[in-house]
């Protein structure tokens, strides 16, 4: 799926970024600020990333937070482990 994406440019580069932010994190989630300011992108690059079901919203306590989707996580992680093994996107 995240391949069509690419394939497609569907997807650009403020989207992985995104992605990337959530991954890295400790938890696995993210705030919206957290990843609108690391991805250098507007408030619809999260709405995009759930529409095409990357990412899923849930609540933390009080706060609403960010996370991989679970059917596509797999596919969102092998991404980037292929594309840090070439070293390039």
């Amino acid at each position: 799926m995240l391949d069509y994406f690419l394939k497609k440019e569907l997807i650009v580069k403020s989207h992985i970024r995104a992605l990337e932010v959530i991954l890295h994190s400790k938890d696995g989630s993210a705030a919206a600020e957290d990843i609108r300011w690391g991805a250098g992108a507007d408030e619809g690059i999260i709405q995009d990333l759930m529409n095409r079901g990357l990412v899923e919203e849930f609540l933390d306590g009080n706060s609403t937070r960010y996370r991989l989707h679970p059917v596509n996580a797999f596919e969102v992680v092998r991404f980037f482990k292929k594309r840090d093994a070439k070293n390039k996107y």
